[in-house]
């Protein structure tokens, strides 16, 4: 039987993860050429990712890389919904959802994949 809130919650977790994945590299291209700037401690640095001092681009590079991850995890995810729909996969996918709600709404979709996900699991119960 084909689940309709399975096929949404599939389309909207690959949405998600491929927007979350392209912000990323978006933001690492940017940050390349891009000058920032940085106080710490009333210390005040500018210059590109690479030219930081060890401390901010650790911060800069472990949001970006994090943000990636997090969209490779949405794509994981979307693929295994069709097969079987699972609470916990909805949990990830809600959880996954706040944190990369800055990506250009991203975590909207995936908020929204992560209920359908919920209402997959019981249809799949119901049948």
């Amino acid at each position: 039987m084909n689940n309709k809130n399975a096929n949404t919650a599939k389309l909207l977790a690959k949405i998600g993860g491929f927007m979350c994945m392209g912000m990323s590299v978006f933001f690492l291209i940017l940050s390349m050429f891009t000058p920032v700037e940085v106080t710490i401690n009333d210390s005040y640095s500018r210059g590109t990712l690479w030219e930081l001092p060890s401390g901010p681009i650790a911060f800069l590079l472990g949001m970006i890389i994090g943000l990636f991850i997090l969209g490779i995890i949405a794509l994981m995810i979307s693929k295994r919904v069709q097969k079987e729909a699972t609470t916990a996969q909805g949990f990830i996918l809600i959880i996954i959802g706040f944190p990369t709600i800055i990506a250009a709404g991203a975590g909207i979709l995936l908020i929204i994949a992560g209920v359908q996900t919920f209402l997959a699991k019981k249809v799949q119960e119901l049948t």
